[in-house]
């Protein structure tokens, strides 16, 4: 009973062991086959921004303040984060309110200047790169062309070289 219980449980493992190192290698050849990098930078992918919210421009505006203190100008961001945390906490309804629309207001200009939204990266979620699998296979070899092409048509004109990421 003890032989048959301990054999389960090996063959768990090694099946779990298998799901692991399968994600990993999906994960790596996710990413070796079907992304373009400047070196030493990481694919990303575009999402709208976020707009600042009251304390964030409270934040920001008390973090400069601080900052110009020859006592806090070489502390630490946590520190400094921790003060104004402190001081937000003391700030009353009114002024919390100042801030709220000042952070509309900063909100209304910017949709104003770019409708769309002003973009920023994030990086691509292990649940995303596994619902991608499916494309690896037809994108893999259009981004190796893409590579070589951009490699070097760049290399000639400033130095810089697209490379894929290598999968270590």
């Amino acid at each position: 009973m003890e032989n048959g219980s301990i054999s389960m449980m090996v063959e768990l493992l090694q099946l779990t062991s298998k799901f692991f190192n399968d994600a990993a290698e999906l994960i790596i050849q996710r990413r070796a086959d079907s992304s373009i990098y400047l070196k030493n930078k990481k694919r990303r992918k575009i999402k709208t921004k976020r707009h600042k919210s009251g304390y964030q421009v409270f934040l920001k505006e008390k973090m400069s303040e601080l900052k110009k203190i020859p006592e806090y100008s070489n502390s630490k961001m946590s520190t400094l984060s921790s003060l104004v945390s402190q001081e937000w906490s003391k700030v009353g309804e009114q002024e919390k309110e100042m801030y709220k629309q000042r952070a509309e207001k900063l909100k209304q200009e910017a949709e104003m200047q770019d409708p769309g939204g002003s973009k920023i990266e994030h990086s691509t979620s292990l649940l995303q790169l596994l619902e991608d699998n499916d494309t690896i296979e037809e994108n893999s070899s259009e981004n190796e062309k893409l590579v070589k092409i951009e490699a070097n048509k760049d290399s000639s004109e400033n130095g810089d070289q697209f490379i894929k990421e290598e999968s270590d």
